[in-house]
Order: C-alpha cells, then sequence, then structure tokens
C-alpha cells in the first residue's frame, strides 16, 4: 500500500524562497506531500495557532536554516521559525533540519546584502542553530544539496519511525462487507447479552426459592406457616386452668417469650412447662424451629427455640405489624 508522508517545511520566508521551492519539489519527487510552503508568513499569534495545527497533522518536520533568525513572538523572545522547531519536538514528532554552509551564504549576502543574515539577534541565532544541529540534520551548499538530503533524511525517518501517513482512497480495501459483518456481529451479541441477563435473573430467582426452601427443614415461611395453621394443639383444664385449643402457629407466637426462655423435664418444673416440653414442643423441632441442649449439670434437659424458630417469629411478627399498619391506614381513610 502506497503511503504518503506529510512534511511541513519551515523557514524564514524572504531570504529562502529557492531553497523552500527545492524542498517542495524533492519532496513531491519523492511521493509524499509538502505542507508550510507559501501558505504562512509567521508573525502574529494567530498566524501561529494555525501552523501549529499543521504541524499536529503532518508526519514529519523540516527546516531550512539559512543566516536568518526570523521574526520575534514578544512573549517568548524567540522566532517563529524557532517556536515551531520546538513546538515539533515537544509534540514527539520526526525532525530534520538542512542548514546553509558558509559559502552558500556568502554567496547569499552578495544577492542581499544584509538580508542574508542576522542582524538583530545573533546570539539567539547562534543558539537556534546548535539546537537544529544537534538532531538530524545536514549542510547544503545549493537547492541540489537540499534535494538529496530529503530523499536521505526521509528514507531514514521512515525506517526510524512507525508513521501513518496518507493512503488514497483508491488503494483502501473494500470495508462495505466487513461493515455488515460488525453490525450483524453486534446485534447478534446484543441478543446473547439479553439471553444471559434473563438467565442469570432466571438462576437467582431460583437460587432464591432454593434458599427459602432450605430455611426451615425444605419449607419455606409461607409452606410452613401455612401448615403451622392447620396442625392444632389441646392444652388440657388440669394444667392450663381453662382448656383450649390452639394452632401450633398461634401458640407459637403467644407463647414465643416462654418458648425462647426454654421449658424443661426437670421433676421441680411447673406442670405447664413440663406438658410443653412432652407435647407441643416435639411439633416444632421436627420443622427446626426448637432444638433441645443440656442443662447445667446434665441432670435433665431443656429445649429452647432454635435460630431457625426465632427467624421465622421475626417474619411473622413484621408481617403482623404490616397488616396491622395497613389497618389503621385503611380506618384512618374512611
Amino acid at each position: 500500500m502506497n503511503k504518503k508522508l506529510q512534511v511541513f517545511i519551515s523557514s524564514t520566508f524572504k531570504d529562502l524562497q529557492d531553497e523552500r521551492q527545492a524542498a517542495v519539489e524533492a519532496i513531491l519527487s519523492a511521493g509524499h506531500i509538502p505542507a508550510g510552503m507559501e501558505l504562512f508568513k509567521a508573525g502574529n499569534d494567530s498566524q501561529l495557532d494555525v501552523i501549529k495545527r499543521w504541524i499536529d497533522e503532518s508526519d514529519v518536520y523540516m527546516l531550512i536554516l539559512g543566516g536568518r533568525y526570523g521574526s520575534i513572538e514578544k512573549k517568548s523572545g524567540k522566532s517563529y521559525t524557532h517556536l515551531e522547531y520546538e513546538y515539533a519536538v515537544d509534540k514527539g514528532i520526526p525532525v530534520f533540519a538542512v542548514v546553509m554552509n558558509k559559502s552558500a551564504l556568502d554567496e547569499k549576502l552578495k544577492e542581499m546584502s544584509s538580508e542574508a543574515i542576522e542582524v538583530d539577534n545573533p546570539d539567539k541565532y547562534k543558539k537556534f542553530k546548535v539546537q537544529a544541529t544537534s538532531r538530524m540534520s545536514s549542510f547544503f551548499d545549493d537547492t541540489k544539496d537540499i534535494k538529496i538530503a530529503i530523499y536521505e533524511s526521509l528514507r531514514e525517518i521512515e525506517l526510524r519511525y512507525k508513521l501513518h501517513g496518507w493512503i488514497s482512497g483508491k488503494e483502501m480495501p473494500e470495508v462495505s462487507g466487513l461493515n455488515e459483518e460488525i453490525i450483524k456481529l453486534q446485534k447478534e451479541n446484543l441478543e446473547l447479552f439479553k439471553e444471559n441477563q434473563k438467565l442469570k435473573e432466571a438462576n437467582g430467582k431460583l437460587a432464591e426459592k432454593q434458599k427459602d426452601k432450605t430455611e426451615f427443614n425444605g419449607l419455606t415461611y409461607k409452606e410452613l406457616k401455612a401448615l403451622l395453621k392447620l396442625e392444632t394443639v389441646t392444652l388440657p383444664q388440669n394444667v392450663f386452668t381453662i382448656e383450649s385449643t390452639l394452632s401450633l402457629l398461634d401458640f407459637f407466637i403467644k407463647h414465643s417469650s416462654r418458648l425462647a426462655n426454654g421449658v424443661t423435664n426437670n421433676t421441680s418444673a411447673h406442670a405447664q412447662s413440663k406438658y410443653i416440653f412432652a407435647y407441643v414442643v416435639p411439633k416444632y423441632m421436627q420443622y427446626g424451629l426448637m432444638e433441645k441442649v443440656k442443662a447445667t449439670g446434665g441432670k435433665y434437659d431443656k429445649i429452647h427455640t432454635s435460630k431457625s424458630g426465632h427467624k421465622f417469629l421475626a417474619m411473622l411478627q413484621k408481617e403482623i405489624q404490616l397488616s396491622s399498619s395497613n389497618d389503621e391506614t385503611a380506618a384512618t381513610e374512611e
């Protein structure tokens, strides 16, 4: 694929017109794209901003340095050409310079007299020349040398740097088929994502359901509540003063404090405690709501509400509170 590099040409203007034209021809002859040229005459801040954008878009920066330093930018005290060079270096753009030899500069002096050399800022010019020649650079006597330097420098830069360059649209591969394939894959991706989300939700619900099933010996809260509501326990008159029949659910709620503290089969225990120990709590134990523990000294057993039992009771109490709150709200609205 034929890749063209955009080469930004920077120099002082009036004294180097022939040299700049030679650079343009050499760059074009090498199959690349020259930028800068006579389009820009450095001299003000707005022009410098435009030039910086062109440098940003270029692959290579080329400096042609004659005998002049150039127009000064007031804030920095440097010439616009010097600022352009430093900007390219700071941006990491490959730079190279072609610098006029003394013999060529002497010839230029004969043609242009003092306009060919730096009169106002000779020290700044010398420092800039040292800076430019410390990087990739070569010297020239005439325009032929400039063209040779450009061919050699661009070849070396292409080998040393990975540059983007510019490619003709005619040489670009046909991508319409690829675009269609990408769109198709994106749609399939979206469908797979949606399907994956559904599976995650289903798995989450299943896991939650399984978790509920294992809360109370394989029963959910609602299932256990329904079973306890159906099953009853009779409390005899000779033990509880008044004979009564309660569902296991109501008994569990009504006697929650006694069950939490525990009942025993100790001979000195109250008759009600012994009765509950023998005839009531075994019904709760089959659902894991109560558990047996050894009493102090190990002479008798004690049964109290288990961890699952406390959880079940908390769920019952919460449900009762919510129901009561809803009833009060309805009564207020009426």
